[in-house]
């Protein structure tokens, strides 16, 4: 997670022609100080193998798992009250660019893995594998087209699905792209984007386009 620290620091540089301050000239940051970039993580995030990466496996931050997530739709009263929950906090911790705490988002009541959604139901897009903080998730898949963002999860030995979430490019993602979020929408699963606090409108490709503008 980025972390931003508010207030100015005093570095120490040496060089032949000037000798190194006094370590008493450094400041000491207050921990108090200390702001997080992103209001919410998801708190389940799978277990990753160590060992030499894919070359073609696309590559996600820890902090970004989930962050925009596919959810069963029998969870709908329970994200929207998580998504009150976070509005609030976000209201109380926000400082600045930056956040004092960070809300914590358990799983979800209907969990994706208790639907058996069969991996036949995935769109038909280009698979490669799939890293999480620099190491390999085992049945981790990255579903993409020409454009850059993806469709990812993890699948089960057995070929279910046990989490489905997207990815967001700097691009428009592709027609193509934005019509196999739909169908998957159409799943009986909601889309929910907790960095924008909200579940986006998905009822057709339309609305699905106009959602993906903050993200160019």
């Amino acid at each position: 997670m980025l972390i931003f620290a508010m207030g100015l620091f005093s570095f120490l540089f040496g060089s032949c022609s000037k000798p190194q301050e006094p370590a008493d000239n450094v400041q000491v940051v207050d921990p108090k100080e200390i702001l997080f970039s992103l209001p919410t993580l998801c708190d389940p995030i799978p277990s990753i193998q160590l060992g030499t990466l894919p070359p073609n496996a696309k590559s996600l931050p820890k902090d970004d798992w989930r962050q925009i997530e596919f959810v069963p739709i029998a969870n709908r009263e329970h994200i929207a009250a998580k998504l009150q929950e976070l509005a609030a906090f976000k209201k109380q911790h926000r400082r600045g660019v930056g956040f004092k705490q960070v809300f914590i988002r358990p799983e979800h009541p209907t969990t994706f893995q208790s639907i058996a959604f069969p991996s036949t139901h995935l769109p038909a897009l280009t698979e490669l594998p799939l890293t999480l903080g620099g190491g390999i998730v085992p049945g981790g898949f990255a579903l993409s087209d020409s454009s850059d963002w993806l469709i990812y999860g993890q699948r089960s030995r057995d070929g279910y699905v046990l989490y489905l979430a997207v990815a967001p490019g700097h691009k428009a993602p592709s027609d193509n792209f934005v019509r196999a979020l739909a169908d998957l929408a159409s799943k009986d699963l909601m889309l929910v984007d907790w960095y924008a606090t909200a579940v986006v409108d998905t009822s057709s490709p339309e609305s699905i386009a106009a959602w993906s503008h903050r993200y160019r």
